[in-house]
């Protein structure tokens, strides 16, 4: 079975068990939480990822790194370690993240603009998201000067990039061409 497959099918029976046990959006914070962490931490990837490290070690790192995780989330990665299937956390994170939104009927955009913008037009981009999606959306703004002048907005699986380095570079590959 797909990783894709055990990634659903552990995020829908956490999503169930949450939604249970009427803690959601507490699990939702710990497996935010979680996935960034696996993201942006080289050193949990990698022990997660290594074959030699016992699964005992594993997960006596994450009781002390995440103290604070509710019963259900830590139970929930106990489980993948125990299933040797700890190498797939993010990817259950990242889908169960997904099934929330779903739920709640929430998304959420990443704004990079290459200066700061006013939060009148943010509200007026969130306006529209939301009146095309039918969805609360929250809006992440970020400022990336190498963009030069322009923006990339993405959502889901959408982007649009409207940058000026983008422009440049692919005038650049047509003249190179």
């Amino acid at each position: 079975m797909s990783a894709h497959r055990f990634a659903v099918r552990y995020a829908q029976s956490l999503i169930d068990i949450a939604t249970e046990m009427n803690q959601l959006d507490a699990v939702f914070n710990d497996v935010q939480e979680l996935h960034e962490a696996l993201t942006t931490s080289e050193d949990l990837y990698n022990l997660f990822h290594s074959p030699i490290v016992s699964g005992d070690k594993k997960m006596d790192v994450v009781a002390a790194v995440f103290p604070h995780f509710s019963p259900i989330i830590a139970k929930f990665v106990q489980l993948a370690i125990h299933k040797r299937r700890e190498a797939h956390l993010d990817e259950f994170c990242a889908q169960f993240i997904e099934l929330y939104h779903e739920l709640k009927k929430t998304g959420v955009a990443s704004l990079t603009v290459s200066s700061d913008v006013s939060q009148d037009v943010v509200n007026k981009l969130k306006g529209t998201l939301e009146q095309q999606t039918g969805k609360s959306i929250h809006v992440d703004v970020t400022v990336d000067p190498s963009l030069i002048s322009g923006y990339i907005l993405q959502m889901g699986d959408r982007r649009i990039d409207a940058s000026v380095s983008r422009q440049l570079n692919d005038i650049r590959k047509q003249l190179l061409a």
